[in-house]
């Protein structure tokens, strides 16, 4: 009986969590509401790790992003995005995972603030969402192969690479590393911004890909119904 109940429990919640998930996706198309972003990568933090506290996330982010605004104030957009880049990437510690790549803690927001190691879409969300904290006008850069910059907005946009430790992108690095990956389309269109829906839907992709082997077939139904939901708003 009590494991029916258990059951019937977690079946309720994937389908709560995918009802939150849709009505993001309409908040998101109607340009409504809190951050998008920080809304979604708290859900799907909780789909892979129920017992996590959204709350604990927000308030790391928050202390993260008051240190960032004291290195940055006062500059310009170009020199405060590689002030953003130094502070997140050299006295925070943040950059990319060195083994075990797509394993959920270098997926889930929490475990990345943690251990200062991720997936190149989570800590191009987590630049994204400090930056914004602050003041920037940033997004992330969708490269081939699931590879994410950031891209600061100024009069001269700044690309910075947060799996590299923040170090800041030339339009030349990004033309050599598209034509190592063989590159078919214009650079201009490889190099352009995603919007946060697709940036939430790249980390439900990952997220998929990270529970493949998951014998777990009402988890990956409820990832896709998210899926499905997010990209018709």
């Amino acid at each position: 009986m009590r494991v029916e109940a258990r059951s019937l429990l977690r079946s309720l919640d994937l389908r709560i969590w995918t009802e939150q998930v849709a009505e993001l996706g309409r908040r998101a198309a109607d340009r409504s509401g809190e951050s998008v972003l920080e809304q979604g990568l708290a859900l799907i933090q909780f789909l892979g790790r129920p017992l996590s506290d959204p709350k604990a996330l927000r308030r790391e982010i928050e202390l993260i992003s008051a240190g960032a605004e004291t290195v940055v104030a006062g500059h310009t957009p170009m020199t405060a995005a590689r002030k953003l880049a130094a502070y997140l990437g050299q006295i925070e510690g943040f950059r990319g995972c060195d083994s075990s790549y797509y394993r959920p803690e270098n997926l889930f927001l929490d475990c990345v603030l943690e251990r200062r190691r991720g997936l190149p879409i989570a800590l191009a969300a987590l630049y994204v969402l400090v930056a914004r904290r602050i003041g920037l006008d940033a997004a992330a850069v969708r490269l081939p192969d699931d590879y994410y910059l950031v891209r600061v907005h100024g009069r001269r946009a700044t690309l910075l690479d947060p799996f590299h430790g923040g170090r800041t992108v030339t339009k030349a690095d990004a033309v050599r590393y598209l034509r190592q990956v063989g590159a078919a389309k214009p650079v201009s269109s490889q190099l352009a911004d995603v919007d946060d829906v697709q940036l939430l839907l790249g980390m439900m992709s990952t997220l998929g890909r990270v529970y493949e082997h998951r014998e777990d077939r009402e988890f990956r139904e409820a990832l896709r119904r998210a899926q499905r939901a997010l990209s018709l708003g």
